[in-house]
């Protein structure tokens, strides 16, 4: 198994961690056409779910996507003072993180076809992403630079997922839970 077989394997893994995390104590009950009609106890669907995801990723990239940060400050104590840090988490990692939980989110929802198709991008993109991480690893490069191009490709990924829900017309149907 290739290194980027593994990471991939490692990365499906992932999502669907995160996707077992998301949906913890949510209890399921199976629709009748597919397995994108999942209702939820509380009356959401997965498309509900899929939908407040991308409002977060969009809502996330609407900030600097900049390296995480310690910031120092200097808080008087009496008559002393106190140096408290604060930690500013990286918002790149974490919209990188948000696009794999997306793909991970709605891949088992989508038919054969639909599925197949995005995945085939999915994968193309990892392998890509591979050779990069390669590169930088025999360049000795900047893990920051890594990071912006993991980024770039993770922002394509998302352009992707969203121009591919739009062409199923995946929020369209009957289910009175989001309509146009």
């Amino acid at each position: 198994m290739t290194f980027g077989q593994k990471k991939e394997e490692y990365n499906q893994k992932e999502s669907e961690k995160k996707v077992a995390e998301y949906l913890k104590g949510t209890e399921i009950i199976e629709g009748e056409d597919s397995s994108s009609d999942y209702y939820y106890k509380q009356g959401r669907q997965i498309k509900d779910i899929v939908l407040e995801h991308i409002k977060k990723l969009s809502e996330l990239s609407l900030q600097e996507l900049k390296e995480g940060y310690w910031k120092s400050k200097p808080v008087k104590i009496g008559d002393g003072v106190v140096i408290t840090e604060t930690y500013f988490p990286d918002l790149r990692e974490a919209f990188c993180n948000g696009v794999d939980f997306l793909y991970g989110l709605i891949t088992p929802t989508l038919e054969e076809d639909n599925k197949k198709t995005l995945k085939k991008f999915y994968i193309q993109e990892e392998k890509d992403l591979d050779k990069i991480f390669d590169d930088y690893k025999k360049k000795d490069g900047d893990p920051n630079d890594w990071i912006d191009e993991k980024l770039k490709f993770k922002q394509n990924l998302f352009i992707e997922i969203n121009i591919h829900l739009d062409m199923i017309d995946y929020f369209k149907g009957d289910d009175d839970s989001i309509h146009e």
